[in-house]
């Protein structure tokens, strides 16, 4: 009896020698995984969204930086457009300014005819270096009709001494015929007989 209990209790011992440790330590290492679970994913989803987010205000910077852009550029295009209206517009004004009639020493004796508000600009030959001078300031008939508004001498560019030009000008302020005259005399002797006479009757329409 006593050795039936003893094979007994190797029998209880190849029952558990029966259970083999590396299956046990399987067992163990599987439960440890199985409590590991698998990686955790929601940082990565969190981190993808916050990118999509900042992409997303990016292009609406983006696209509010062109926007106003164009609208920069717009008004840029407007001020030279203005611009350019103002700078077109001052040719017009010059255009309807009154017309300069020109007279010379060709017209002595003859008629000048010119429009209400014209401007007359009368040329003759001169030359300050000798003391035979044009008045500087013309006989006028009737000086409601015509009026002096300005006088200047011009000596000659090419040659020293030369001959120079000296001009009058006059602008018609009224209807009607007038004369002009102009005496070319010795400023040594006033009161002497002129070099030369200049006039001219000039009818204002």
């Amino acid at each position: 009896m006593p050795r039936l209990a003893s094979s007994g209790t190797r029998a209880g011992g190849l029952g558990t020698l029966g259970t083999p440790a590396g299956v046990g330590a399987a067992g163990a290492t599987s439960t440890g995984m199985g409590a590991a679970g698998p990686p955790d994913v929601e940082p990565h989803s969190q981190y993808l969204g916050i990118l999509q987010q900042r992409h997303m205000e990016f292009d609406l910077t983006k696209r509010q930086l062109v926007i106003f852009v164009m609208l920069v550029s717009l008004a840029v295009l407007g001020c030279s457009a203005k611009e350019n209206r103002s700078q077109t517009a001052t040719p017009t004004t010059a255009a309807t300014q009154s017309p300069t009639i020109e007279a010379s020493g060709a017209d002595n004796g003859k008629d000048i005819t010119v429009s209400l508000g014209d401007t007359l600009k009368l040329t003759l030959t001169a030359n300050h270096s000798t003391p035979f001078w044009w008045a500087a300031d013309t006989q006028i008939g009737d000086a409601t009709i015509l009026q002096q508004t300005g006088h200047e001498y011009t000596a000659s560019a090419t040659t020293t001494g030369g001959s120079g030009s000296e001009f009058w000008i006059f602008r018609a302020s009224k209807a009607g015929t007038t004369t002009i005259t102009n005496r070319e005399s010795s400023v040594a002797t006033p009161g002497g007989a002129p070099l030369h006479t200049f006039t001219a009757k000039v009818t204002v329409k």
